[in-house]
C-alpha cells in the first residue's frame, strides 16, 4: 500500500477546511459534473474489488477514499449530514436485527 505524503504549505498560507475544499469543488465543477465522477469513482472501486476477489493486485483503500470524498459532496449537494447519518444508523441496525435472527449477533 502507498501512503500519500502531505504536501507542504508554507506557514503565511491558509488552507480552507475539508469541507470548504468540498463545496468549492461542487461550485467549481458543477454538481452534474460531479455526480459523473462519483459514478465513475464507484466504479472504479467495483473494480478493484473484482480484481481481489480474482487474486489480482487492487488499490482497495485508494479507491475507497476517492467514493468517500465524492460521497461526501454528493451528500453536501443533496442532504443533510444528519438526514444520511439517521438514513445509516437505521440500515446499521437493521443489519444488527438480521445477523441477530440468523444467530450470528
Amino acid at each position: 500500500m502507498i501512503s500519500p505524503s502531505p504536501k507542504y504549505l508554507p506557514p503565511s498560507l491558509e488552507r480552507p477546511t475539508k469541507t470548504e475544499i468540498l463545496k468549492k469543488a461542487i461550485e467549481h465543477f458543477g454538481i452534474d459534473n460531479q455526480i459523473d465522477v462519483a459514478i465513475e469513482e464507484m466504479s472504479a472501486l467495483t473494480q478493484a474489488l473484482i480484481h481481489y476477489k480474482r487474486g489480482r493486485t487492487a488499490n482497495i483503500e485508494e479507491e475507497i477514499a476517492d467514493v468517500y470524498v465524492m460521497l461526501q459532496q454528493i451528500e453536501m449537494f443533496f442532504g443533510s449530514q444528519y438526514a444520511v447519518d439517521t438514513f445509516r444508523e437505521y440500515k446499521i441496525e437493521r443489519l444488527a436485527l438480521l445477523l441477530k435472527k440468523e444467530g450470528a449477533l
